[in-house]
């Protein structure tokens, strides 16, 4: 019976015992770039989003040296169809002819790019990463911008001051914007000299029909003065006393 029982857990054991365990993936690190390589540059890293420009997505640059000893970051010539701020530019097949890169290369400064900023850029014909640019044309590149050392974009146009809200009309009929201001109010349209009469239905307003005669519960006519009559009295009665005979008595 005890064979029995260790044979059963040596079966159940064995297998959980000789499980993989996996193991943490760890971060890879980022790819370092050599002078003449094409890289992608995160949009934050060489422009701001704008009103104007709220569309800005990742474009190519060209590495022109770096890393830097103390910074660690890489000079990179932005490369667009469209380069904000319109800078000196000229078309990348000037400096990399015979590639499938398109669009204009900035002449103006170079951009500073952390090293987490950049990834390689690929083809989009074939999935592969660009073709590096010569070292005589990196040459040839630096020469172009160095004339354009000094360029700066224009400044930021100023940000359009908030137009005040307008007031809102009031919700009181009849009554002028200002009107709490003066103690003045319009009157409502209606007959001249009078006020118009407000909360009356108009079937209270009606008309009633003239009576035919006084009404049961309307009391004596008011006299001149705006006082009532005072009722008459009734006469007064006398003690009852002693009837006298009309015979006298001897």
């Amino acid at each position: 019976m005890r064979s029995i029982l260790v044979f059963l857990l040596s079966l159940f054991l064995v297998p959980v015992l000789a499980a993989p365990v996996d193991k943490p993936k760890q971060a890879q690190a980022p790819v370092e770039h050599k002078i003449g390589d094409f890289v992608g540059v995160r949009p934050s890293a060489y422009e701001e989003k704008t009103i104007d420009n709220k569309r800005v997505t990742i474009h190519p640059g060209v590495v022109l040296s770096g890393p830097h000893p103390v910074t660690g970051k890489y000079e990179v010539a932005m490369i667009s169809k469209k380069l904000p701020h319109d800078p000196p530019q000229a078309p990348v097949g000037q400096f990399h002819p015979g590639s499938s890169a398109y669009g204009n290369v900035s002449l103006g400064p170079a951009k500073q790019v952390s090293l987490q900023h950049l990834k390689p850029w690929k083809d989009e014909k074939t999935g592969q990463r660009q073709d590096p640019m010569t070292h005589e044309n990196v040459q040839k590149l630096k020469a172009a911008m160095a004339p354009h050392a000094g360029w700066k974009p224009p400044p930021p146009p100023p940000t359009p001051a908030v137009p005040p809200k307008p007031a809102s009309p009031t919700a009181k009929g009849g009554q002028h914007p200002n009107a709490h201001a003066s103690g003045s109010k319009h009157p409502s349209p209606g007959r001249p000299g009078r006020s118009p009469q407000r909360g009356k239905s108009p079937q209270k307003s009606r008309s009633r029909s003239p009576q035919k005669g006084p009404s049961r519960r309307q009391g004596p006519p008011h006299n001149a003065k705006g006082k009532r009559p005072a009722s008459p009295r009734p006469p007064a009665k006398k003690p009852a006393g002693k009837k006298r005979s009309l015979y006298y008595r001897r």
